[in-house]
């Protein structure tokens, strides 16, 4: 059970080999229903622009029209229409954004009122190892909970938006225009689905590097060394500023933070001209393949096959599915999003030898306040062959006060 805050009686989630998106999903339970309508209203909100394309196609019809009342009457009718499909894809994003919003708020503060009472269930020495450091644990739940949210919430969001909108881009072409057609643009979105993806393997070596990083293994990748140096500078100097003002070093710090990121930005170039030359690839092969599909259905519409408006509408009706298309890109944060999730869920099953939040053991009777140690024999994780107590008793009577 929890408390109001979620600390005072964390219990560890079960340590079945549950996926991340499995626990993220059960974490949501109780807000099932704003997931599901979010996902049907993110669908439903991207249908309406490809229909609302494809009526576009039947102004050319209306503007060869000779009879100028028949005209008005058509155009009349389109744009209501199009007025109707406008106000209802309005409608359903506003929704699909309430809802995502409701459902991405409450997993946030469940994940950052669990991971906060799991933090202080933790023994001491899990604070010693340093990708538990106070800097890393700090941006971690202030960072990376916000990315694990994404899972659920925009992620999930966007792939109903790709599903609503090229579903609906396929189905009008197959419906409306004809099956050669249909069958071209299939071919076609899974070839652009592979160079996107091309493009996301090069751009995706920070998200491979943390997740290494993350599992306690080395990383050697010089982008995230440097990096990780800068941010090991910010952090050595805010929580010892105090040590490092004492001891004059304030300019040793600066020049080895702006070292660092002058390494992290050299190695950012290098990703910014692999990224510029996968973002003109993708548009180059995107223009030759629209280029193909056009003079196909141009030859059909020559062969008395399908009609002009017909070989014109899927270049339009695809005009509807480009807001989740150009959103497309947002993916390649998913699999750095699944690495942070695997680490926050970690710390949620990590139970330590003395857990503070336990109500298990034995409760006296009465506290008199008086404290007695014998023999105490002790060393920090760091220094384990320095004895810092060797040996030493105490005894400190009810309502006296001892320093050590």
């Amino acid at each position: 059970g929890e408390d109001g805050l979620g600390l005072a009686r964390v219990a560890p989630l079960p340590r079945e080999a549950l996926g991340p998106l499995r626990r993220l999903l059960g974490l949501q339970s109780d807000r099932a229903v704003h997931l599901l309508l979010m996902v049907l209203f993110s669908g439903a909100a991207c249908v309406g622009p490809s229909i609302g394309f494809y009526f576009v196609t039947e102004v050319m019809v209306v503007l060869y029209d000779g009879d100028p009342s028949r005209m008005r009457s058509d155009a009349v009718e389109l744009s209501t229409r199009l007025a109707i499909i406008a106000g209802a894809t309005t409608f359903a994003f506003f929704c699909s954004g309430y809802f995502n919003g409701e459902a991405g708020a409450s997993l946030t503060a469940k994940l950052r009122q669990r991971g906060f009472g799991a933090l202080l269930r933790q023994d001491i020495g899990f604070f010693d190892v340093e990708a538990n450091s106070a800097s890393e644990l700090t941006a971690f739940l202030a960072d990376k909970v916000d990315k694990v949210k994404t899972i659920t919430t925009e992620q999930l969001d966007l792939v109903a938006q790709l599903v609503g909108g090229l579903g609906s881009v396929l189905v009008i072409i197959l419906w409306k225009c004809s099956w050669q057609l249909f069958l071209v643009w299939c071919a076609i979105l899974p070839v652009l689905g592979l160079i996107m993806g091309m493009q996301t393997l090069f751009m995706s070596g920070t998200s491979a590097d943390e997740k290494k990083a993350a599992q306690g293994k080395k990383v050697t990748s010089r982008r995230f060394v440097a990096k990780a140096s800068a941010s090991k500078a910010i952090g050595e100097a805010v929580l010892g500023i105090r040590t490092v003002a004492s001891f004059n070093l304030e300019q040793h710090f600066y020049e080895s933070y702006c070292a660092s990121s002058a390494d992290a930005a050299r190695y950012g170039k290098r990703d910014a001209i692999v990224g510029g030359f996968f973002n003109g690839l993708t548009m180059g092969v995107l223009m030759c393949l629209v280029g193909v599909s056009f003079y196909y259905a141009v030859w059909l519409a020559d062969q008395g096959i399908i009609t002009l408006v017909q070989a014109i509408a899927p270049l339009l009706v695809l005009t509807g599915a480009m807001v989740p298309l150009l959103k497309l890109g947002q993916l390649a944060s998913l699999k750095s999003a699944i690495g942070a999730a695997s680490r926050l869920f970690a710390l949620f099953d990590q139970t330590p030898a003395i857990d503070s939040f336990s109500e298990a053991g034995q409760t006296p009777e009465a506290v008199a306040g008086e404290i007695e140690v014998r023999d105490v024999v002790f060393a920090y994780p760091t220094a384990p062959d320095h004895l810092v107590c060797n040996g030493y008793s105490l005894s400190v009577s009810a309502g006296q006060t001892v320093a050590l």
